[in-house]
């Protein structure tokens, strides 16, 4: 009989499996558990790998229609624009989380690449090649600032924490670090869209930072 070398999932003890086994009881600490082809594995990690590297490909596209987004702030608006910003983040956001359950590893990875190049793409955009310089320059780019600021508040993080993965606030934590360690006078609440959704009319929910 042939035997394969695998290690239990939750106690790491290496057991000696009969090649044909598809379930498996551990000998040390008796936990059950499907036993994986090494081949069909790693195709399954092949294509969790790709799908993650074209998801951050994508990421921009979390910024797309922002002023049309903007518009649809309203009370009448905001439920019904935020769904559809949703669904389009979760396109982008699921083969991350994907990716990412796969490991502790991953996880950690996936969550400080998504957020590094979704910031860096928002700097990009905030502090791109502009036609003039000096004052006006600086304007400019508080305006931009002030903008992603809000755009950020209302549908970025908001999205990020109804979608409810394991990274989900981690990932909405680190953003939020990075936009602060680089616009550090642009503060604004990690809010919730159901707090956004029941407080509309309240003043001070979207920028009262809190850590």
């Amino acid at each position: 009989m042939e035997y394969i070398v695998k290690h239990c999932p939750k106690c790491n003890g290496e057991l000696h499996i009969p090649k044909e086994m598809e379930q498996c009881i551990c000998m040390f600490c008796g936990a059950s558990f499907k036993v994986e082809n090494d081949t069909a594995a790693e195709a399954d990690l092949q294509m969790a790998e790709e799908n993650y590297q074209k998801a951050l490909e994508k990421i921009k596209l979390l910024t797309k229609d922002q002023e049309q987004y903007m518009k649809s702030f309203t009370k009448q608006s905001y439920c019904s624009s935020f769904e559809r910003y949703t669904l389009s983040g979760q396109e982008i956001l699921k083969p991350i989380q994907e990716y990412a359950s796969l490991s502790d590893e991953k996880e950690e990875k996936a969550i400080t690449e998504t957020a590094c190049t979704f910031i860096e793409m928002v700097i990009k955009e905030v502090e791109g090649e502009l036609l003039v310089t000096g004052y006006r320059q600086k304007l400019l780019v508080q305006r931009k600032a002030e903008q992603y600021q809000f755009f950020l508040a209302v549908y970025t993080i908001p999205m990020i924490r109804y979608l409810n993965y394991s990274i989900s606030e981690p990932l909405a934590d680190r953003i939020l670090e990075l936009w602060l360690n680089r616009y550090p006078k642009h503060r604004f609440h990690k809010g919730s869209f159901e707090e956004l959704a029941a407080g509309f009319k309240k003043k001070g929910l979207l920028f009262g930072y809190k850590s």
